[in-house]
């Protein structure tokens, strides 16, 4: 939704900077003529050929789309506000909530999907490991399982691996080049493989961005690599997260032979 006000507000900006009228044009003699029309401000009619004047043809044009794209813009921007309005996050704490006291005395695990993981990969996940200890304040949220985590988009994402029973540790420490990193989600396969989940959250933030962007070139050097073991999410700039991302790529990289 950003976005498209952003687009709106920079093309009627822009629409003002550019001359009035349309382009017409006429086969002469098989010439194309092109000619510029207006209706001046006391409503006179005005017709005049603009010739070989590439650069106003690409004015009227521009100015032409501009006033064709607005109202798309603002046709899209009523849907999204709409969407957003309406939308429902769906996590655990949002469905419970709304069931009647009986239920909500229940253990969460009893509404949510059970985990049949391998035992040494169950044992993975409950043993102790390095996590991360930075800023424990900002983690205000939590997973079905307990697990307290700093956005809902990590909610989502934890919730996902649960319910597709894939190992995982939050935020567990690496070491690369005497740097401490601290990966979203280190993610342990059936055949020991592992993988790392980086969600990059503030992406109106050029210098959490610019963060991001250095943490993955040392990803790189230590061969954690995005499109073989390093999966990639991120907000849109307006904050908004697409949860079907989520599944997308935990079935074509996490569940894929």
């Amino acid at each position: 939704m950003y976005i498209h006000s952003d687009m709106k507000s920079r093309y009627i900006k822009e629409l003002k900077s550019l001359p009035k009228g349309k382009l017409i044009g006429y086969i002469t003699n098989g010439n194309q003529q092109y000619y510029r029309s207006q209706v001046t401000n006391d409503g006179t009619y005005m017709r005049r050929g603009i010739g070989k004047d590439d650069h106003m043809k690409a004015q009227l044009a521009r100015r032409e789309y501009l006033q064709r794209v607005i109202p798309m813009l603002n046709h899209n921007i009523k849907i999204l506000e709409h969407a957003y309005t309406h939308y429902q996050t769906i996590t655990p704490d949002n469905v419970i909530s709304n069931m009647s006291t009986v239920y909500r005395s229940l253990p969460k695990q009893y509404f949510t999907d059970k985990s049949i993981l391998p035992e040494r990969l169950q044992q993975w996940m409950d043993e102790p490991f390095d996590q991360s200890t930075y800023k424990p304040e900002e983690k205000i949220h939590k997973t079905s399982r307990n697990l307290k985590v700093r956005t809902r988009a990590e909610v989502i994402i934890a919730e996902a691996l649960y319910s597709y029973n894939i190992a995982f540790r939050y935020e567990q420490r690496l070491y690369i080049r005497n740097r401490r990193y601290a990966p979203d989600f280190t993610i342990k396969l059936p055949d020991g493989r592992l993988y790392y989940w980086e969600h990059a959250g503030k992406t109106h933030d050029k210098n959490y961005m610019y963060d991001h962007y250095d943490k993955l070139i040392s990803y790189l050097y230590a061969g954690i690599v995005p499109g073989e073991n390093l999966i990639l999410t991120y907000d849109s700039i307006d904050g908004e997260f697409d949860s079907e991302a989520v599944h997308f790529e935990i079935k074509n990289k996490l569940l894929s032979p």
